[in-house]
C-alpha cells in the first residue's frame, strides 16, 4: 500500500471517533491492545490510532502517492477541517511508504521531495508528512527481482 493517514493519541477514543466520513479506517489500534496478536500477554500499545488509505499507488511510485494524497486532501477538506474538534488527537500524519533506490553501487544518495502544494494543503489541517523508506527487496519487490535489477546495473 502507498500512503496512509494516521490519526493518533494517548487519550484518543478510537471507537467514538466519527467525522461523518463515508471512509472507514483500514486499521484501528486501541490503547492497551497487544502490540503483537501472537503475544497477547506481551507489550501493549500505549496509544490509539485510526489508519485510513490515502493512496493505493505502489511503493515504487512516490509521485503517484503524492498525487493521490493531494487529491484525497482536496476531496475531504470539509471533514479534515473538523479534526481539531476531537479531543485526544496528538498526531495527524500522512505516511508515504516507498522503496529505496540506494544500492550503494550506482545510487548512493536518494533525493525525494514534496511539492509546495501538498505541504501547504496538509499544513492547513495540521497534518505532518512522513517518509517511510524501505530497502529494495521488501514490499512490492521480491528479493530476487530486486537483486536481478541491481545486477543489471553492476
Amino acid at each position: 500500500m502507498g500512503a496512509i493517514l494516521r490519526i493518533s493519541g494517548k487519550e484518543l477514543d478510537a471507537d467514538s471517533f466519527d467525522l461523518g466520513w463515508e471512509i472507514k479506517p483500514n486499521t484501528i489500534h486501541r490503547k492497551g491492545d497487544p502490540v503483537r496478536l501472537t503475544k497477547p500477554e506481551g507489550k501493549k500499545i500505549d496509544y490509539s490510532a485510526l489508519i485510513f488509505t490515502v493512496s493505493k499507488a505502489k511503493h515504487s511510485d512516490l509521485k503517484g502517492q503524492i498525487k493521490e494524497a493531494t487529491e484525497f486532501l482536496e476531496r475531504n477538506k470539509e471533514y479534515l477541517d473538523h479534526l481539531s474538534d476531537f479531543s485526544g488527537i496528538e498526531d495527524i500524519v500522512i505516511d508515504f511508504s516507498f522503496n529505496s533506490r540506494i544500492d550503494r553501487k550506482n545510487v548512493e544518495v536518494q533525493l525525494d521531495y514534496f511539492p509546495a502544494e501538498l505541504i501547504k494543503l496538509a499544513g492547513s489541517f495540521n497534518i505532518a508528512l512522513w517518509l517511510t523508506q524501505w530497502p529494495c527487496e521488501t514490499l512490492d519487490r521480491p528479493k530476487q527481482l530486486c537483486w536481478k535489477r541491481l545486477k543489471k546495473r553492476w
